[in-house]
């Protein structure tokens, strides 16, 4: 058969073979094509490149040189200088009101359910942004560090601002309502409880009726916690099942994770709860402390992870300007902050102002987040306080160049200059401009925004495509429209259910999904709806109906759940069963044990334990309560898979078995044969400090059923891999010894093998270029470069040239659309350092293939240097099914394939070359059970001939021994049956 029938066979049997658990639910974004171009390429295409292009020659005869030290900039603010915050207490239940309000949301745009996320923030060059379409909040967070920790409990920080520093309640508009720190509209930290006053913490919500505090996540999610009835215990009400009990100031969160608040900042109206240690299931534990800097502000001062490392933050006047590590004597900074005084001047037509004298009031903001690498973030200011530009720039590096700016991110935010209108909230934004370096030859692009129209919230592409969000009551729906098109490629529709008998929006979850597409056979729509059960206060999915379009049941997929109320472990799944398309009939089951403390015998006839005590290693940073006697942690200790045949459960296996130890980490798994690896715990790692304790935050060895191990040693203080090795059995030699150092910045720079062999990184970080050298024989290295622009694309590529001749290198070119997305791409030529086409290239030079793309990001036309096409048209988007796609190569022959209603292939189909209209030359068809494991492949050609192959399954869905189909083709249909073990139930070929 040809090459196309034998991969659609690979993909049709490659496909999942049992449906695994669902528990959150949400829907992937698709799109439709709908035309092409004709052609229009060149056989070249021109290439904006960089003034002063990274020299090839240099690269590879030197290694480059660290940034300079950093060097303090900005405006500090004078001694005792506090940030503006509301002062009207009268009005704080009003303000704390508002809030939390999902017009006033801020946060991570997505991070609550029912908000409207920007589709096309993703394309912001300077990365890390997000836009809630509903509230306008735009949020940036930038990376501050991450240190791993035992059990996967780590330490992370990022800082992270949100655009939405005015609050308007009633007739006021209010400044730094939620308190930001290291400044307004920032923040940083582990989350903190805001609440009403040290006196009186509990504001009145005016919606809810109920009193209420709130918590703000260290990205500024808000999350209203109300009284629940149960003593002091306050809840959220947002489907994230938050519950603080004000009383003990303890959080816990549903996945048992808990934090204290026992520290407060209460200074001059300040009213936030600090949390002081968070731990997790199994008692692994962070602790922050904190200092009262000299304005009265409490602010983190250092904390400690599991592996017992501290991390400093650093004041001067009452600012956060680093966060640092003393590694052995020698401090490491992680980033630096520098501010700017920002002065603030308002135009808000007709409303009051909290606080009432802000107008003239100076502010000082973040103007600069330095990395170790000198690359720094700049942010730029209106007199509203609000950021309107970020901006990231490459620093100064001998050798290769000043500072510049890589890339930039912008927004025409008003001021207060009577060029702009007064202003009836806070200030918003309605074009978004995009620019990076070498990329759109230095010309920006714009994204528009339209808030609230009769057709929803309306985004239009630097492309003119247009994605729609529209909310109607319960229902959401997200389209997206190419240029110029009277209807929608593509239309995902939410329909969500609110707790019954209140006013207000209550643990909001969906009920149903359908993505909606036309193809030439009219709007194809895919379509699930959910049924929840109220477990321990919380709303689980558990049944999933997949529908064939309007209500027909094809498959229904029910969970069960266990929890641990006392610990507040909630939602654990603990059988999943799928049934065929009556809701009734078996087709398969797994099952889930949780926290098993015997033991099971292994393939090596040895006893084996599900938990083991750990705790005379004395780890440290680790609760002693949670010892051998405290079971109840929600680790899922082995899975049960069911046969299932005929619709009844026939047998069971266990497929699966962990073990854990007191701290939570991972110390054994085995598999269905009970072959068991297991992970041996000891601290083996550079530069640990005399006097702290065990960690066990990382393995040393995984140890194999017949006893060979594969182990590593990672530093202290970065957690990164320094060493790798393995062992033989009986032997405790370390062999195959890899070791990887790593530069300033803490990224892989040389790593050596045990045969000599060695592998180095250097990063040229104002060019924006990594180079890669590696030792492949005695005297012979191989060089390898990439080249990115300012968004963080590669842009070019360049290796040694295959002749070997000094100076002659091998290169490629890149290029980058409006959208980010790749539309011209060059063959290999040979180039000297500077990117000049040599040798036989020299007259050719490079010679460009063109990709041209539909709405979605598909390829429309792929057309080569020499004027020729390969085309591709779709009839449906795929993510609604009932698709098609045509590929039609640069004579004119074409294949098809096509997809059912879920999305598989069931058809793949080729004409004969000699009359492409025809009859097709070769052709399969799949046909699939409703757990989208494939039954039978026909293959057929022109004159009707038919070859069959039947696939089947025993009770546990295992893919049976199959044997070679038939060689010849009859003039009769021709049947091959693969393993028959079980009738199939309800076959689809849809």
């Amino acid at each position: 058969m040809r090459s196309l029938l034998r991969t659609g066979f690979t993909l049709a049997i490659s496909i999942n073979m049992v449906i695994p658990p669902t528990t959150l639910i949400s829907l992937r974004m698709a799109f439709d094509l709908i035309g092409f171009n004709t052609r229009t390429m060149s056989r070249t295409v021109k290439v904006a490149m960089q003034s002063g292009a990274p020299n090839l020659d240099t690269m590879r005869g030197s290694a480059p040189q660290a940034p300079p030290a950093y060097q303090m900039t900005g405006s500090l603010p004078p001694a005792g200088y506090d940030d503006p915050r509301p002062t009207t207490t009268g009005s704080f239940d009003a303000y704390l009101t508002d809030l939390t309000a999902g017009g006033n949301a801020t946060g991570i745009a997505g991070t609550k359910p029912m908000q409207s996320a920007d589709p096309t923030a993703g394309s912001a060059g300077v990365g890390g942004w997000s836009f809630n379409l509903d509230s306008q909040n735009y949020n940036f967070t930038a990376p501050v560090l991450s240190l791993p920790g035992r059990a996967g409990m780590g330490l992370s920080l990022a800082l992270s601002y949100n655009s939405r520093v005015w609050t308007k309640s009633g007739d006021t508009m209010v400044f730094n309502a939620d308190r930001g720190f290291p400044a307004p509209g920032w923040r940083l930290g582990f989350g903190e409880i805001l609440v009403r006053s040290q006196a009186n913490p509990a504001y009145n919500n005016g919606v809810t009726g109920r009193p209420s505090v709130i918590f703000i996540g260290p990205d500024g999610t808000r999350r209203d916690l109300a009284l629940n009835g149960e003593g002091t215990a306050y809840q959220s009400y947002d489907s994230s099942y938050l519950k603080f009990d004000l009383t003990t100031r303890m959080l816990r969160f549903p996945d048992g994770t808990q934090m204290s608040f026992n520290a407060e900042s209460m200074s001059n109206g300040d009213g936030r709860y600090l949390p002081t240690s968070i731990r997790d299931r199994n008692g692994n534990r962070i602790d922050i402390s904190y200092a009262t800097l000299s304005n009265g502000i409490v602010a983190p001062s250092y904390a400690i992870d599991t592996a017992g490392r501290r991390i400093d933050f650093n004041y001067q006047s009452n600012r956060l300007t680093s966060i640092t590590q003393n590694r052995g004597g020698s401090v490491y900074s992680f980033a630096y902050i520098d501010y700017q005084a920002v002065t603030i001047q308002t135009n808000f037509a007709g409303l009051s102002l909290d606080p009432a004298g802000i107008n003239g009031t100076t502010v000082y903001l973040p103007a600069r987040i330095t990395y170790p690498t000198g690359i720094n973030y700049r942010f730029g200011y209106t007199d509203y306080g609000q950021i309107h530009t970020i901006q990231k720039w490459v620093p100064g590096i001998a050798g290769q160049g000043g500072e510049r700016m890589a890339a930039s991110t912008s927004f025409n935010l008003p001021w207060s200059s009577p060029a702009y209108p007064g202003q009836s909230n806070c200030p918003i934004f309605d074009h978004r401009t995009e620019w990076a370096e070498n990329w759109q030859g230095g010309t920006p692009v714009i994204y528009q925004y339209y808030y609230w129209t009769e057709y929803g919230h309306k985004v239009y592409d630097p492309l003119y495509n247009l994605y729609r969000v529209f909310h109607n009551g319960m229902t959401h729906e997200y389209m997206i429209s190419a240029n110029g098109a009277n209807t929608y490629t593509k239309m995902s529709r939410l329909t969500y259910a609110s707790d019954s008998g209140l006013s207000y929006l209550s643990n909001p979850r969906v009920v149903q999904s359908e993505a909606d597409a036309p193809n030439s056979g009219g709007s194809q729509i895919k379509k699930s709806t959910f049924q929840y059960i109220q477990r321990d206060g919380m709303w689980l999915p558990s049944t999933r109906d997949d529908l064939i379009y309007p209500s027909t049941l094809f498959r229904r997929t029910v969970t069960e759940y266990t929890s641990y109320p006392s610990q507040y472990i909630l939602g654990l799944p603990q059988q999943v069963s799928v049934y065929a398309g009556d809701g009734v009939t078996l087709l398969s089951r797994i099952a889930n044990s949780y926290d098993q403390t015997g033991t099971y015998t292994d393939s090596n006839g040895q006893q084996a334990q599900y938990f083991i005590d750990a705790s005379a290693d004395g780890v440290i940073q680790h609760e002693a309560g949670y010892n051998g006697s405290f079971t109840a942690r929600g680790n899922l200790t082995s899975t049960i898979q069911y046969s299932v045949s005929g619709g009844a459960v026939n047998g069971s296996r266990i497929v699966k078995r962990t073990s854990y130890d007191t701290n939570g980490n991972v110390r054994a798994q085995a598999d269905a044969a009970a072959n068991r690896s297991q992970v041996l715990y000891g601290d083996y790692c550079l530069n640990k400090p005399g006097g702290i304790g065990q960690t066990h935050v990382q393995p040393y060895a995984v140890q194999n059923p017949i006893g060979f191990k594969t182990g590593s040693q990672w530093e202290y203080y970065t957690g990164l891999t320094v060493k790798t090795f393995n062992s033989t059995p009986g032997s405790g030699a370390e062999q195959q010894v890899v070791t990887t150092s790593y530069d300033y910045a803490g990224r892989p720079q040389l790593t050596t093998r045990p045969d000599g062999g060695w592998l180095r990184t250097d990063y040229w970080d104002n060019w924006l270029v990594t180079a890669t050298s590696q030792l492949v024989d005695a005297g012979k290295t191989r060089y390898k470069f990439e080249a990115l622009d300012g968004a963080g694309r590669v842009i070019r590529k360049a290796t040694d040239h295959p002749n070997g001749s000094s100076g002659a290198y091998s290169g490629q070119i890149v290029v980058f659309n409006q959208m980010g997305e790749t539309e011209d791409s060059s063959n290999v030529i040979a180039v000297n350092a500077t990117w000049t086409p040599i040798l036989d290239d020299a007259q050719t030079g490079f010679l460009f293939t063109h990709l041209t793309r539909d709405e979605l990001g598909r390829l429309k036309i792929i057309t080569r240097p020499d004027n020729n096409t390969i085309s591709y048209s779709y009839d449906g988007c795929g993510c609604a099914g009932n698709s098609e796609t045509r590929v039609t190569d640069e004579l004119g022959h074409y294949t098809v394939t096509k997809t059912d209603f879920l999305g598989r292939l069931v058809e793949a189909a080729e004409p004969a070359y000699s009359n492409p209209g025809g009859p097709a030359y070769s052709k399969a068809t799949y046909i699939y059970d409703e757990l989208d494991r494939l039954l039978q492949i026909q293959h057929s050609d022109y004159s009707g001939k038919v070859q069959t192959r039947n696939f089947s399954y025993d009770g546990y869905g295992d893919w049976c021994p199959r044997t070679r189909p038939k060689a010849a083709w009859s003039a009769t249909p021709t049947r091959q049956t693969i393993c028959l073990r079980q009738s199939p139930i309800n076959a689809a070929s849809r």
